[in-house]
């Protein structure tokens, strides 16, 4: 618990003995945990009167003055260490520093910026230009994506609007943690083309690390990420999703001899109603992998090349 928080967090390792190392480490856990819960309502407080933004930016140079002591001594002489209260630094950041002897560091983990080429688009609404740069290298099973910037409210609203963008306030920097799921057919350099695009449509000035990438950003040439398919799993036709979304849900349940799969939490389809099934999908977003497609032609085929008779009709004994 103690070493994956301090991953999370990149905290530094500490200066000491052996034997204090362990104590240290566990009392820093203790306290840092202490210290973001006891200021919660404070945090919620400052950001209602001064704004989200600059309350995560004030947020994050207040814990990173604790994130940053790195000597196990400092963490064992506070390891009964009373509450500590954001309202007090914010008041007076000098005398809060001096009161509780903090060490002052640069910040190592803070992203730094690139001097890359900009690109400017026609009808510019903001003369702040948005950096958008990679990170990791091609197989990593997690990257992560940059966009940073001087405070301006276009590119916040952009930003906002980018699904799965976070304000990262212990590295200030926007940031967007790239996963590829199951059947996406979108690349991570389909991503950072997308939010390159989105940038420059919105009249936002771009410089990116990759400018490679800069001609595909300018045409929006990119692959949309997808997270609901139409696919084939256990030799069946099944709708798998990697983000629940409830219309699509509640539309799939309307289509004819469908069934859920309580132990693998999926949609089973019948591909006899290929093409409620292909409505369904196109309705919805929902695309169709080639060995579903597959599946439904089949079904298709069958269908159309059924065995279709024309029943004599019956003459009764009674009539004439």
């Amino acid at each position: 618990m103690v070493s994956k928080y301090e991953d999370e967090y990149g905290l530094p390792k500490l200066a000491g003995t052996d034997k204090q190392l362990e104590w240290a480490r566990n009392i820093r856990y203790n306290i840092l945990k202490k210290l973001e819960s006891d200021n919660k309502n404070e945090f919620k407080d400052y950001a209602e009167s001064h704004g989200e933004d600059e309350a995560l930016g004030k947020e994050y140079e207040f814990l990173n003055l604790f994130y940053k002591q790195a000597r196990a001594s400092w963490w064992i002489d506070r390891r009964e260490l009373e509450p500590v209260h954001f309202k007090d630094y914010c008041d007076d950041p000098a005398a809060f520093i001096a009161k509780y002897e903090l060490e002052l560091f640069k910040i190592e983990n803070e992203v730094e910026l690139k001097d890359t080429p900009t690109i400017y688009p026609e009808g510019e609404k903001t003369n702040t230009v948005c950096h958008i740069f990679s990170s990791g290298s091609d197989g990593d099973p997690y990257r992560m994506i940059y966009a940073k910037s001087d405070k301006d409210d276009v590119i916040i609203d952009v930003l906002h609007g980018i699904y799965d963008m976070r304000w990262n306030p212990k590295k200030v920097v926007w940031e967007y943690k790239w996963e590829g799921k199951l059947f996406d057919t979108a690349t991570y350099d389909d991503m950072l083309v997308c939010i390159g695009y989105q940038m420059l449509s919105y009249g936002v000035p771009v410089s990116s690390d990759r400018e490679d990438l800069y001609e595909r950003m300018i045409s929006g040439d990119y692959q949309k990420r997808c997270f609901n398919w139409v696919t084939v799993q256990d030799n069946e036709l099944v709708y798998a999703y990697a983000r629940f979304n409830d219309d699509i849900a509640y539309r799939v349940k309307r289509i004819k001899g469908i069934k859920f799969d309580y132990d693998h939490k999926r949609y089973i389809l019948n591909p006899a109603y290929y093409e409620e099934i292909r409505d369904w999908a196109d309705y919805c977003g929902v695309k169709i992998s080639e060995t579903a497609e597959s599946l439904l032609k089949q079904a298709e085929e069958r269908y159309l090349t059924r065995n279709v008779v024309a029943i004599a009709e019956k003459i009764s004994e009674d009539s004439d």
